[in-house]
Formats: structure tokens, sequence, C-alpha cells
């Protein structure tokens, strides 16, 4: 429900509201968790935000080359 309730707030450009100093600049969306099923990181992508999880002791974008794939 977590990874619903932040695409809403993605799409609804509520941030800009908080934050309108930033308006009219692009928003990058990351969600981060310390694990994620795959399927989620599919919906994430599919809605161009980046999942950045935990790899070890470091954190990965897990994502990344498959959103960059569809930006271009």
């Amino acid at each position: 429900e977590y990874i619903e309730s932040f695409i809403k707030f993605v799409e609804s450009r509520e941030f800009y509201d908080y934050f309108p100093h930033y308006e009219g600049m692009k928003l990058i969306p990351v969600f981060s968790s310390l694990n994620i099923k795959e399927d989620m990181i599919k919906l994430l992508t599919k809605n161009n935000i980046y999942c950045l999880v935990m790899k070890g002791n470091t954190m990965d974008l897990v994502n990344y080359s498959e959103i960059n794939k569809e930006e271009k």
C-alpha cells in the first residue's frame, strides 16, 4: 500500500504544493526499501519511479536502466 500511495502522490503533483519554488523543475521520484518484490519493482518502473533497494552493504537503483531506456 505504501507504493500505491507514493504513486498517487507523485501523479497528483502535490509535492509542488509543499515546495512551490520547485515548480517547473523535473521531479525525479525514488522509492526506497530494504527489501522489495519483483512485481513491485515492475510497478514502480511502469510509473517511471526509481527503486532503491538494499544490496549487501549498499543501496542500488535496481530499475535505473529500464527507466532510462524508456525516457530516451
